[in-house]
This record gives structure tokens, C-alpha cells and sequence, in this order.
């Protein structure tokens, strides 16, 4: 634990000294037999609590003597906390690239304003963009379930200029339906007069399915 305060004393009798807590604060702090005060829970700038009173009380068996400490709390940029429940997301094939596919929030305690940038191989690639103020996610060009990338892997930070915070996305391509194509170059034809109908084919029209 962090010693906040090392009372020291002297006694010309050469009595053992024994040492207590009183004041304010004494409920929140714990002092050793040899005088060193530490807090009970971790201090907190944001909180109400900036600071710590107390008496250091020096007892050689038959007298007392007090003194009163006061303790500031000194404020420490904390990290931006990400908050999103979920490092899991979805996105449909041929979506429009304006699609959100993801997007991330976070808080930060000292009110810091937090940016947002991307890393990861995906990222590296090109593949993604990330709104640096508002966390949202996109694609560079629209996902492809019928391509080899079916996942999109990358890392979103969170930075509120001091220090930053990492969490790791997986989002998955989904599957659509896509119409098929009609892979005839031309759409003329000719039938001789008199030609059997029943027989005689006019036009062979030829489609393909992506999906199969």
C-alpha cells in the first residue's frame, strides 16, 4: 500500500511510542506501529473526496500528543474506458460503403475529448475507415460474402491525448441473395420466314448465379 504520510516522533524518556488515528478522516485510513499512514481504498480525483484530514496521535503509555495532516489527492489522467457490450458485428454483402458497421463509444473520467483511429491488418489493407469523433466504423468498398473475405478483423483505439485504449472487432459478412445475370451480349435476332416453330429457336438467352 502507498504511504501517504510517515509520522515520526521522539520521546526523551525513551518510552515505546505507540500511534492512532483521529479527525475527519480517520475511518479511512489505517496507521502502522511505526507511523505510516495508508488510505483503506484507492484514492479518487473525480470523486468528492480531494483531499484527507486527520491527527496523528503519539502515545507514550501516559501522554498524547496530536498533530493535524492534511493529504491532497492528486489528479492522474485515467484511460478512456470503451464501453460497447459487444466486439461483434455483422454487415451485409453489397451494402452501401456509408453502412456503420461498427460503432464504438467510450467515457473518460477527466472528461477528455476522445479520438478515435483504427489499426489491425484489415485496416492496414485499406479495407476500413473510422469516424474519428464519432467511432463509427465503415467500409472502404462494399463486403463481398461470395469473395474470400468473409470477416473483417481490426482493433478500434480510443485516445483522450494522454493515453489510449484498445478493443479488439470481429464483424462478419452476411450472405445475400443477388439477382442473376443475364450474360447475353446481344438482345437481337433473326428467324427465317416460314420456319418450323417447333424446332427453330430464335434466341438462347444465358444466365449466371453468383450464389450458386
Amino acid at each position: 500500500s502507498t504511504v501517504i504520510y510517515a509520522a515520526n516522533a521522539t520521546d526523551a524518556d525513551g518510552n515505546t511510542i505507540t500511534w492512532d488515528l483521529a479527525g475527519r478522516d480517520a475511518d479511512k485510513l489505517q496507521i502502522s506501529n511505526t507511523g505510516e499512514v495508508t488510505l483503506l481504498q484507492p484514492a479518487d480525483f473525480e470523486s468528492d473526496q480531494k483531499d484527507y484530514q486527520f491527527d496523528v496521535l503519539a502515545n507514550d503509555g501516559t501522554t498524547t500528543t496530536t498533530k493535524s495532516v492534511t493529504v491532497d489527492v492528486t489528479d492522474v489522467n485515467e484511460p478512456p474506458v470503451i464501453t460497447n457490450t459487444s466486439d461483434t458485428g455483422t454487415v451485409d454483402e453489397n451494402a452501401d460503403v456509408s453502412t456503420v458497421i461498427y460503432a464504438a463509444n467510450a467515457t473518460d473520467v477527466d472528461g477528455n475529448t476522445i479520438t478515435w483511429s483504427l489499426s489491425g491488418a484489415d485496416f492496414d489493407a485499406g479495407l476500413l475507415h473510422i469516424d474519428p469523433s464519432s467511432g463509427e466504423v465503415t467500409l472502404t468498398q462494399s463486403a463481398d460474402f461470395e469473395s474470400e473475405k468473409k470477416i473483417y478483423t481490426f482493433d478500434v483505439v480510443a485516445d483522450d491525448g494522454t493515453t489510449t485504449t484498445t478493443n479488439s472487432v470481429t464483424v462478419d459478412v452476411t450472405d445475400v441473395n443477388e439477382a442473376p445475370v443475364i450474360t447475353n451480349t446481344s438482345n437481337t435476332g433473326t428467324v427465317t420466314e416460314n420456319a418450323d416453330p417447333a424446332t427453330t429457336v430464335i434466341y438462347a438467352a444465358n444466365a449466371t448465379d453468383v450464389d450458386g
